[in-house]
């Protein structure tokens, strides 16, 4: 394991120069099978496994125990494990950061090396490792940016010793990792907050539009029930159309909803696909003809895939904003795209509004230009008696951006 800086090399200079590129030749070699291990998963489990069957192999030991710190504590808590031929209950699920030396290595974000035959003093030497008798292990700091988000505990049946140039690059191995579980906590922090915008974005949907439309089922069923009792069947008729009218139009929002959350496609040229498909929905349900005019430059026309859903569900929102309260007769929507930016611009010609006297508790608007917000853009409305103007600026950088973010996450 010479390779490694594990032991000492050879004596003669043309041998130990041979050594010398053997060792780098095998490093690279493993330092590519690590990195490999990292490879983007929506499940972080899976990669935190391939990261210690890798280090396994690497590193050629008998155990890996994967241990990253527990937000807003001072612990180590163990996430993955390779043990050929051992329980992961022989080896602590949480770890303490002020046991032993686990203070120093968080402090000098270097590498703990433990002899189980002559151990440090501030060693704490688990019972179980004496039972299947290990002789030393190395508990590598994971770094980023200059912070300890975890650490590989490895373990040999063998006593090791590692020399500078081995522990240097334990000390490499350790900032890859630190940053890829860097990378994956962030991904899998930012995948939470937009399940959770998106939960906030349907519950407000819920309360302002389909609950109402539940109090009048409510009500339309109280004026049938009466008109029944009092024997008047065309009043009876009557509530009972208006019931089932009521009826027909929560199933179309509930269809609306389902298409928000559906498009637009899993593709960077999904756009106007998806805005085409959002269209055609809204003309086939509520017969309200919608115009789509599209100027673009480049053909087809490319954008981030988190620029095109929020653009998506922006225009839906407008359009359901428009069936609900604008009274309007015809719909144009424009896609246009400039060396500066893209801009998505939708206008009816309603009745109009006043912005400024949107309740506050009606979230429509507010999360309209959230979603502009996301997409790294302005989102801008003019409104007035010929009728309404939604305008979003997503400049290129942004979106420049938005891609480099994207490529990131999937690697």
């Amino acid at each position: 394991m010479e390779e490694y800086g594990i032991g000492s090399g050879g004596s003669d200079t043309v041998l130990g120069s041979c050594l010398d590129q053997h060792r780098w030749q095998r490093r690279c070699e493993s330092l590519t099978r690590i990195c490999e291990a990292t490879a983007w998963s929506a499940e972080p489990e899976l990669v935190y496994q391939r990261i210690v069957d890798a280090l396994a192999d690497v590193l050629r030991c008998n155990q890996v125990h994967l241990h990253l710190t527990a937000a807003g504590s001072d612990r180590f808590v163990k996430l993955a494990y390779h043990a050929n031929g051992y329980h992961q209950s022989e080896w602590e699920d949480a770890l303490p950061m002020s046991i032993g030396r686990m203070q120093w290595m968080v402090k000098t974000l270097e590498p703990i090396v433990m002899d189980y035959e002559h151990p440090h003093r501030e060693d704490r030497i688990p019972v179980e490792a004496f039972e299947h008798g290990f002789k030393s292990a190395v508990s590598i700091p994971l770094v980023a940016e200059g912070e300890v988000v975890g650490m590989c505990s490895v373990v040999y049946s063998a006593a090791i010793s590692w020399d500078d140039d081995g522990l240097e690059y334990l000390q490499k191995i350790g900032r890859i990792l630190g940053v890829a579980i860097r990378r994956i906590q962030i991904t899998k922090k930012a995948s939470e907050l937009q399940v959770l915008a998106e939960r906030k974005r349907l519950s407000s949907e819920i309360h302002d539009n389909i609950s109402q439309l539940i109090g009048s089922l409510s009500l339309n069923a109280s004026t049938a029930l009466e008109s029944y009792e009092a024997e008047d069947d065309e009043a009876l008729r009557a509530d009972l159309e208006r019931l089932e009218d009521t009826c027909g139009k929560v199933m179309r929002i509930l269809r609306d909803e389902m298409l928000s959350l559906r498009i637009p496609l899993e593709r960077t040229d999904g756009l106007i696909e998806g805005v085409e498909e959002c269209i055609a929905h809204f003309e086939k349900n509520w017969g309200i003809p919608v115009k789509l005019q599209v100027k673009t430059v480049s053909r087809p026309l490319v954008v981030p895939l988190q620029t095109s859903m929020q653009l998506t569900r922006i225009l839906n929102e407008c359009l359901s904003n428009t069936l609900r309260h604008a009274q309007a007769s015809r719909i144009t929507v424009e896609i246009a795209e400039s060396a500066r930016c893209l801009t998505m611009t939708v206008e009816d010609d309603g009745k109009g509004f006043d912005p400024r006297s949107v309740a506050p508790e009606r979230l429509g608007l507010r999360i309209m230009h959230e979603r502009a917000d996301v997409a790294g853009g302005t989102l801008s409305i003019l409104s007035g008696e010929a009728g309404t103007t939604v305008c979003v600026d997503i400049p290129r950088s942004s979106m420049s951006d938005m891609g480099e973010r994207r490529r990131y996450d999937d690697h």
